[in-house]
């Protein structure tokens, strides 16, 4: 974590100077060396702590099982009311609910609980000594993680600008990072979105490519992609080891099994595990998170300096995965710490420690907070960017509704987490865990989530995608609280297998009764075989063929689902469009949607009065090198305006066919033109 956090912080210092990949890479070398040296000498080792103390067993008292039942009751009452009206669009009354809920389980534990020792409570917090039986099962599961992810293809949209963020680097090292844009591969074109700037995964990414000279594609979706997936049951054991000291192999592992479990929701937490572990916002939300929570908990008991310098690095290493954890990181450190931190006076002043954690990345999003002001009324004003312009046109209760349905559903996973996130305070033992389970999801509630606040959130701190406000809400740990919950029941030697038989049951009941399908399913999109790319073949192979036909740079038009791909390779090819809320942003309203409709007519799309001569017209108006046209009704009529503005025709191949202009015709058009030839592909 320490290491991603210093790339992060390299990459934003050579970004703000004007510097080049080549200098990135040999600045991060000099500041691992200097690392090494002081680690070497023994500064900064970290203290010794004193042995653990366990955490107290759930005892049943009459004021616990009043509030149990409160709790369950008013679960079951709001998870009825989802289930039974499934037309039921404004969560208005269940936000209040759920405040009042969790508000009132929050004075309940304050009263019930003492105050935090003076020492910060560090001799209850840290795990038991691991025995080698439970390391060796948690790095077993590691490994299995790995497998799964590589033998997982479930190709990704969103392939075409993360890894052309790489692939720019990697070919222009010498060019100042960030300067142009990546995807379509025009130097007078600026970066699509000012905050990718504070990305520093993809430069990693292609950091490895230029270096190693392996393409950036394989770096993402075989080398970074099985790193990450490692790092999974790494980082939730990490935060298991503090809520569940005594059962953190077990809930970690039934943390990976409901992300696997689930695949029902193309924007569920576990569908950004696995199934997409190559990208920089399912590390963040898979790895990086789960480590903010832990250090983030540590931090509240007993605030240090080593501990506030990793809580820092992880919100800093957040960011450099996705720019959405400008906000969502501090917000979810900030939760945690009050989660952990003692309720009085004290507290307060660990609050204010906590916040200065978060001081480089507030910083960072604020260098960036007005170029992206722009583009946020851009996407939440413009109705063909539907996720986004419906985050400023919904009434609050509503949006509220669509961010919940938008990860978790209409179904039985919905219901599900409703109830985990109502009732996982109820059913643990007195200790931090309960106090996570209660300032977690209030937090979120009362800041981020709260629909009162949800029109300036969008506006000035998450943007159109409001539904990503679901991030800071752990629905899978406090899903796996409640599934793991009967393991705090039994204590004892003899009652202990009962409560493991009881778990199992609860677990598999789940696996069973809740996802209609998991993350690894056909229904989910998902193909398990050999470790490779995770790309569609025929599409994939047909933008390599692009791009093998042309000069880099080149103008290209080919079908959309083609032109996703083109920009993911080495010195490629300039397509018509990528995706539509890449482009708009670019062009004119009238290029935008000439690029367009030649982009469909080549994919098929039915033609319209005059979409032929528009096409031939196009041609050269945008100086088109290559055209993949795919069979449909509009082919015959394009072949012959292919013909006629001097295209030949060089490949079929599955109902596709690519043509290129004739070098003749080429020269003959642009008889000045300097040839745009880079070197040899990476």
């Amino acid at each position: 974590m320490i290491a991603f956090a210093a790339w992060t912080l390299c990459c934003w210092i050579l970004t703000a100077l004007g510097g080049a990949l080549r200098g990135l890479i040999a600045v991060y070398a000099v500041v691992v060396v200097a690392a090494a040296v002081v680690l070497f000498k023994g500064v900064g080792s970290p203290p010794a702590v004193r042995p653990p103390v366990g955490l107290d067993p759930l005892r049943l008292t009459s004021a616990r099982v009043a509030a149990v039942a409160a709790g369950l009751a008013t679960a079951g009452a709001l998870a009825a009311v989802l289930l039974l009206d499934r037309q039921l669009d404004n969560l208005l009354p269940f936000w209040w609910c759920t405040v009042l809920l969790l508000g009132a389980a929050a004075w309940w534990v304050v009263r019930q609980e003492d105050p935090a020792p003076a020492d910060g409570g560090v001799a209850a917090f840290p795990p038991r000594a691991d025995a080698w039986a439970s390391r060796a099962g948690l790095w077993a599961l590691g490994v299995a993680c790995v497998v799964l992810t590589l033998v997982a293809h479930r190709p990704d949209a969103d392939d075409s600008a993360y890894v052309a963020f790489a692939v720019y680097a990697a070919d222009h090292p010498d060019w100042p990072l960030w300067s142009s844009d990546p995807i379509f591969g025009r130097e007078d074109w600026p970066l699509l979105l000012p905050v990718y700037r504070l990305h520093s995964y993809e430069l990693a990414n292609g950091a490895l490519a230029y270096v190693s000279k392996i393409p950036a594609i394989y770096c993402f979706h075989v080398v970074s992609a099985g790193i990450a997936a490692l790092f999974v049951p790494l980082a939730f054991a990490r935060l298991f080891r503090l809520l569940a000291p005594r059962r953190w192999l077990w809930t970690t592992a039934t943390a990976v099994l409901v992300l696997i479990a689930a695949g029902d929701v193309h924007r569920w937490y576990g569908n950004f595990a696995f199934v997409r572990m190559w990208q920089g916002k399912a590390i963040f939300l898979s790895v990086v998170l789960p480590l903010i929570y832990a250090y983030a908990l540590q931090f509240g008991r007993r605030p240090t300096w080593r501990g506030g310098i990793l809580l820092a690095a992880a919100q800093i290493a957040a960011v450099g995965c996705t720019s959405s954890a400008v906000w969502a990181a501090p917000a979810s450190a900030l939760a945690a710490v009050a989660s952990a931190a003692p309720w009085s006076r004290r507290g307060l002043g660990v609050l204010a420690l906590g916040t200065l954690t978060s001081a480089a990345v507030l910083a960072a999003g604020w260098q960036v907070r007005d170029d992206m002001q722009a583009i946020v009324h851009y996407w939440t004003s413009n109705p063909a960017i539907v996720w986004a312009s419906s985050a400023r046109t919904l009434p609050p209760g509503e949006l509220l509704y669509h961010a919940f349905t938008t990860v978790l559903g209409r179904g039985r996973l919905l219901i599900f987490a409703v109830l985990s996130l109502l009732t996982a305070w109820a059913v643990l033992p007195a200790g931090v865990a309960r106090r996570f389970a209660i300032a977690m999801p209030l937090a979120s509630f009362l800041l981020l989530l709260n629909p009162y606040l949800a029109h300036w959130m969008v506006t000035h701190v998450i943007g159109g995608g409001y539904w990503r406000s679901m991030w800071v809400l752990p629905i899978p740990i406090l899903m796996t609280l409640v599934l793991s919950a009967p393991l705090h029941w039994f204590h004892g030697v003899t009652r202990r297998p009962a409560g493991r038989l009881a778990a199992t049951a609860l677990v598999a009941a789940f696996v069973a009764l809740v996802p209609s399908h998991s993350s690894l399913s056909g229904e989910n999109q998902v193909e398990l075989s050999w470790p490779g790319l995770k790309v569609p073949p025929l599409d994939y192979r047909l933008a390599a063929a692009i791009n093998r036909s042309v000069e880099p740079g080149a103008t290209v038009v080919a079908p959309p689902d083609v032109s996703l791909w083109i920009p993911t390779f080495h010195h490629h090819a300039s397509p018509l469009t990528v995706r539509h809320y890449q482009d708009s942003i670019y062009l004119r309203a009238e290029d935008l949607e000439w690029r367009q409709a030649m982009t469909g007519l080549a994919g098929g799309t039915p033609l319209s009065s005059g979409a032929v001569a528009d096409f031939e017209r196009g041609l050269d108006r945008f100086d088109v090198r290559a055209v993949c046209l795919r069979d449909g009704e509009p082919a015959p009529r394009l072949r012959r305006a292919l013909r006629t503005a001097r295209f030949e025709r060089t490949l079929r191949l599955a109902g596709h066919e690519i043509w290129v202009r004739s070098p003749a015709r080429q020269q003959a058009c642009h008889p000045h033109r300097r040839s745009s030839m880079l070197p040899p592909p990476v």
